[in-house]
């Protein structure tokens, strides 16, 4: 995973168990983040939060390469 935002508990390089909506995730913002990611199943970008838990995430200069998917959330956002 290149980027990742995680509202569980991330062990063995992949976040497991099911995330929450206890806790309000909002306006976050990713500035001047570079890098590149390997692997078939990587994303570029991974946001893993509940159901309407995680809203108003903000990308400035921010590249991510080498992920076979760009990102999982939310879709209409992600940079390109």
């Amino acid at each position: 995973m290149g980027l990742t935002s995680n509202r569980t508990i991330v062990l063995n390089g992949g976040p497991t168990g099911e995330p929450t909506n206890g806790v309000k995730i909002a306006n976050i913002k990713f500035i001047d983040v570079k890098g590149t990611v390997t692997g078939e199943d990587a994303y570029n970008y991974y946001i893993l939060c509940g159901d309407g838990s995680c809203s108003n995430f903000s990308y400035e200069n921010v590249k991510i390469t080498g992920g076979n998917q760009t990102c999982n959330y939310p879709a209409s956002g992600c940079p390109s």
